[in-house]
């Protein structure tokens, strides 16, 4: 596990990004990615989903098991949902407008909605 927090310092320190605009990148990179190989909008979204919540779940479990760094627990998950909130926000507002996209497309070739 410790291998996975040099990792993340180490892009962290490459990169000179901060961790919510790598978090923004990675989500968005993964969403992509999975749309490529399943073509299906929402299980991209869902399997970014359970990758952030795992991965915050794994960057929680050191506060949970020895609270080493003597901040309650509260702040540690303050953290974990600023990061989840960071990585699920764009691939979130891409599948809604993507899914909404596709229902008037449907919906105009149906005859259902008028054109703009």
């Amino acid at each position: 596990m410790q291998f996975i927090y040099q990792a993340k310092d180490f892009v962290e320190s490459i990169t000179g990004l901060s961790q919510p605009v790598l978090h923004l990148i990675v989500g968005l990179f993964l969403f992509g990615c999975f749309y490529l190989w399943t073509k299906r909008i929402w299980l991209s979204w869902g399997l970014v989903f359970v990758i952030e919540f795992v991965n915050e779940l794994n960057d929680s479990i050191p506060i949970w098991l020895d609270n080493r760094h003597h901040m309650p627990v509260y702040e540690g998950w303050a953290d974990n949902i600023s990061d989840f909130i960071s990585t699920m926000t764009v691939p979130t507002v891409i599948a809604i407008l993507v899914s909404v996209w596709r229902y008037r497309q449907r919906a105009r070739f149906a005859g259902r909605v008028r054109p703009y």
